[in-house]
This record gives structure tokens, C-alpha cells and sequence, in this order.
């Protein structure tokens, strides 16, 4: 079986104006991801072997990322992996964080979003 998950990369989040006199709102802001997005990509993730972005994804200035794992689809492991990364830890494992629906997760220029298929 396979999985699809979307990924955007965004530069920020933002204040949404809001009229005080609305009595709308019980705060005095409301967050919104800042758009356009800077980056998108496609991975059919599957068990056979970790699925990752590009660098080119996640131009300067990226600060957010959000993975969206398809409706009704399995989770997936994923890792979130800086640029240049030399760690001990360079794809998503079985061992990795699980997700399934949306996350949103802060994320750096040049980095990369490693995916693999859960199969719990």
C-alpha cells in the first residue's frame, strides 16, 4: 500500500487584523500561516524505504513546514532533517515520530522532510 502525503514550506505566521468593536474574537490576535507558501512537494510514501524532499523546497527565508497525510491513508514516520545534516539520524526509521493528518512544525532554509509508511 501507499500513502500520500503533501508538504508546504511557509515563511512565517501571521496577525490576522482584528476589529476590537467585532466582538468577535475573546483575544486581540488570531494566527494565519503566511501565504503564498514558499515550497510544495508530493511523496508516496511506502514500507519499502524512506521518501525525502528536496532542498530546493525550502527556499531562505522558510521558517514553517506543514505535512499533510491523506485522509483515510496510514501514518507516517517522518524526521525533519537540517541542512547539511551529518547526524546520527539522516531518514525516517521505524523508530521515528508518527503523524497522521496535518502537523505543522517549524523548519529551516535548505532543510529536508524524510517520510516513511507507517505499518503499525
Amino acid at each position: 500500500m501507499a500513502t500520500t502525503v503533501r508538504v508546504f514550506t511557509y515563511s512565517a505566521i501571521i496577525t490576522a487584523p482584528v476589529a476590537a468593536s467585532s466582538g468577535r474574537f475573546s483575544s486581540d490576535s488570531v494566527g494565519l500561516l503566511k501565504h503564498p507558501y514558499m515550497g510544495r512537494d508530493l511523496i508516496v510514501a511506502t514500507t519499502g524505504g524512506a521518501q525525502a524532499t528536496d532542498p530546493s523546497m525550502a527556499p531562505m527565508g522558510t521558517s514553517l513546514i506543514r505535512i499533510q497525510v491523506q485522509p483515510g491513508g496510514n501514518a507516517v514516520h517522518y524526521e525533519l532533517l537540517p541542512e547539511n545534516n551529518s547526524g546520527a539520524i539522516t531518514q525516517a526509521t521505524t523508530d521515528s515520530p508518527h503523524l497522521d493528518g496535518d502537523g505543522l512544525f517549524a523548519f529551516g532554509p535548505g532543510w529536508t522532510v524524510s517520510i516513511l509508511e507507517a505499518s503499525f
